[in-house]
């Protein structure tokens, strides 16, 4: 049985994370040319990276890499990232203010929507960004050893998370994760999107 390692990631695994998002977050149902896909997994891993205040990946036995979780909890400095990463963040930012509207901004106010809705009777005290885990590495348990590594650093706090239907939601439901908010979206003609926020309090 793998033995599955709790480290610093190494930036050297930051591009396999990137294309494991790729496709766990199916970001082709958004960005309909592909050439831009690895673009927006860039831009995305770019955006929860730069604000990140814990990142933690896993790794087995033979130093494979394994997955990774980045979260932001409120009041801890982020970790230092390249201006020029954050910079592209920006980049696209404005570059998508110009020319409003599209799937992924249905997407992104969703979740707005659903955080601000919670956030009026509820506090949280930080997110999970990213948690990706490889797929079809033949190791069990790695989203659920990368969670545990990050709450037995923030006891007591109260993290909230997105996701979808179209990922695999029910890893939080068995992970103690509440579903407080849904609201769906419009992909295509042929496709809607159930959007979710999750919270959980940690022990």
């Amino acid at each position: 049985m793998t033995e599955i390692h709790i480290r610093d990631l190494d930036p050297r695994d930051e591009p396999k994370a990137i294309e494991f998002a790729i496709e766990g977050m199916h970001l082709h149902w958004f960005v309909k040319n592909p050439r831009f896909e690895r673009a927006y997994g860039r831009y995305f891993w770019d955006l929860e990276r730069a604000q990140a205040t814990d990142i933690l990946a896993a790794y087995a036995d033979d130093g494979r890499f394994l997955g990774v979780i980045l979260a932001s909890i409120k009041g801890e400095p982020a970790l230092p990232y390249p201006w020029w990463r954050k910079a592209y963040v920006k980049a696209v930012d404005l570059f998508n203010s110009l020319r409003p509207g599209g799937h992924r901004e249905d997407y992104d106010a969703a979740n707005e929507d659903m955080l601000v809705s919670y956030l009026a009777e509820n506090t949280v005290d930080g997110e999970i960004g990213f948690l990706v885990a490889v797929p079809n590495s033949g190791v069990k348990g790695v989203g659920t050893a990368l969670i545990e590594a990050f709450e037995e650093r923030h006891p007591g706090k109260d993290i909230y998370l997105y996701t979808d239907d179209g990922c695999t939601y029910q890893f939080y439901d068995s992970r103690g994760f509440e579903r407080v908010g849904e609201k769906q979206i419009s992909i295509d003609k042929d496709r809607d999107l159930t959007c979710m926020l999750y919270v959980r309090h940690v022990a």
